[in-house]
């Protein structure tokens, strides 16, 4: 079976018509380095999940702004990195939290697993998967989540893209995905 990747279309103004739409996960990344194209995805998420110490990295940008526009529907994670002051505050956003003692998985994955499990239950429904990351910095950082992509491969299940300033990152099989990159 092939699938085709448009990773183009992840990133423009709106979500396709045909699109069961995306859920996002927030890494700990320097989202002023993605620029624009962080607004666009929050913008267009079905659904919005920061890893853990992320919401830290969402609140200083909406701090910033001055108003509340970033305001994630899950916290997710180990929680932490994520400072208890971040954390009230998005709670009484209305934003849910679910923590997981595990060490044994990243918070990436957690995310992944918290998001699929939503819509194996129907709560949510969507047909991919965008995480908002760093492809630099720390290595172990990186591979986990490389890692990440591997645990969750897009035979049945939504594909998963990783979107850093200046890359983008999704797991290939061979011989079956096409590449669609358009303009």
């Amino acid at each position: 079976m092939e699938s085709s990747w448009k990773p183009g279309r992840l990133l423009g103004e709106t979500v396709e018509e045909d699109s069961d739409g995306f859920g996002l996960i927030v890494l700990a990344a320097d989202l002023n380095e993605v620029g624009p194209k962080f607004g666009r995805l929050w913008k267009n998420a079905v659904c919005r999940v920061c890893a853990d110490g992320a919401a830290n990295r969402v609140h200083d940008i909406e701090d910033k702004d001055g108003d509340l526009k970033y305001i994630p529907d899950i916290i997710c994670g180990d929680m932490d990195s994520v400072r208890p002051e971040v954390l009230s505050h998005y709670q009484l956003q209305g934003c849910e939290t679910v923590a997981s003692s595990c060490q044994d998985t990243t918070d990436f994955t957690k995310c992944v697993k918290e998001l699929l499990q939503r819509r194996a239950n129907r709560q949510l429904q969507f047909s991919h998967i965008v995480a908002v990351g760093s492809t630099s910095g720390r290595f172990d950082h990186v591979m986990g989540m490389i890692q990440t992509l591997f645990l969750f491969p897009s035979d049945h299940l939504p594909p998963i893209t990783i979107v850093a300033a200046e890359s983008i990152m999704f797991l290939l099989h061979p011989s079956r995905d096409l590449i669609i990159l358009e303009g």
